[in-house]
C-alpha cells in the first residue's frame, strides 16, 4: 500500500513539472495593499499611487502587472526601484513596493471612473486592487490667451509695448501662429524669450509670456485704436483686442 502511494505521488510531481510549476507556487498568494484607493482630482493631473505587494506563502513568487478598465485616452506607469516594469519577482512572505503613475487627459468629462490593477502569478492566479478616480470639474479642449493691460496711451510716435499670456489646455503640443489686424502703416513684432516669432510651441497644458511691439504709421494721427490679435493651432484658437490711445 505504502508503494502504490508513493507511486501516485511520483507520478503527480513529474506531471506538475513537466507543467512547468511547482506544489509551492501553486500555492503562491499576492495581496496588494495601498491606502488611497479613492482620490478626487481635476482635468490634465497625474495621481501617483504607492502600493506594496506582498508574497504571504512559503516560495518566491514571479507576478506580472496589468491594468483592468483604465479609460482609453488616460496613461499609466507602473514602476520600481526607478525603472518601468512589468514583472517583479518577490522573495518568501516578503513584500515589494511599486509606484502606480495614472496621467489624466485634460479633455475628460466631470464623474467618477473605476479601473484595476492586476497581478498575476505564473500559475494564473490573480489578485486585484480596485480604484476610483473622481474627476472633480469637466475638461477642456482649449486655448487661453489673457493680458492684464490691454490698452495704452502714448504719442503717435511712441512703440505701443503689450505683455500678453498664451496657455494650451488642450492635451496635445500645438504650434501657435501668431497674428494681428493693424491699421495701413503700422507694424507689429511678436517677441518670446526675447527673439521675434511669428509662432510658438507649447506642451499640453504650458504657457508662455509672449511680447508684442506696435509700431505706429508716420502718418498716423491722434485717435483710439483697436488692434485684435489672434493665437491659432488645428482645431483651437484664442483672441482678444488690444487699444492703442
Amino acid at each position: 500500500m505504502k508503494k502504490k502511494i508513493s507511486i501516485i505521488l511520483m507520478t503527480l510531481l513529474m506531471i506538475g513539472g513537466m507543467l512547468g510549476f511547482s506544489p509551492t507556487e501553486v500555492a503562491a498568494e499576492v495581496n496588494m495593499y495601498t491606502p488611497y484607493t479613492g482620490l478626487s482630482t481635476t482635468p490634465g493631473e497625474s495621481i501617483n499611487y504607492s502600493v506594496d505587494v506582498k508574497n504571504t506563502s512559503s516560495s518566491v513568487a514571479h507576478v506580472s502587472f496589468s491594468l483592468k478598465n483604465l479609460p482609453d485616452e488616460w496613461t499609466s506607469k507602473i514602476r520600481a526601484g526607478g525603472h518601468d516594469i512589468r514583472q517583479l519577482s518577490i522573495d518568501a512572505d516578503s513584500y515589494q513596493t511599486i509606484s502606480l503613475d495614472i496621467e489624466i487627459p485634460l479633455q475628460v468629462e466631470k464623474g467618477e471612473y473605476k479601473f484595476e490593477l492586476v497581478a498575476r502569478g505564473r500559475n494564473g492566479v490573480e489578485a486585484t486592487l480596485p480604484f476610483l478616480v473622481e474627476v472633480s470639474e469637466e475638461g477642456t479642449y482649449s486655448t487661453e490667451l489673457t493680458i492684464d493691460q490691454p490698452n495704452l496711451e502714448g504719442h503717435t510716435d511712441a512703440t505701443f509695448s503689450y505683455k500678453f499670456n498664451l496657455k494650451n489646455l488642450t492635451a496635445n503640443e500645438q504650434n501657435y501662429s501668431l497674428s494681428s489686424e493693424v491699421p495701413a502703416g503700422w507694424r507689429a513684432q511678436f517677441k518670446a524669450d526675447g527673439n521675434a516669432v511669428t509662432s510658438v510651441s507649447l506642451e499640453p497644458g504650458a504657457n508662455k509670456d509672449i511680447d508684442l511691439d506696435l509700431i505706429p504709421a508716420e502718418t498716423a494721427s491722434a485717435d483710439t485704436y483697436e488692434i485684435p490679435i489672434k493665437a491659432s493651432a488645428g482645431g483651437t484658437a484664442a483672441e482678444t483686442t488690444l487699444e492703442a490711445v
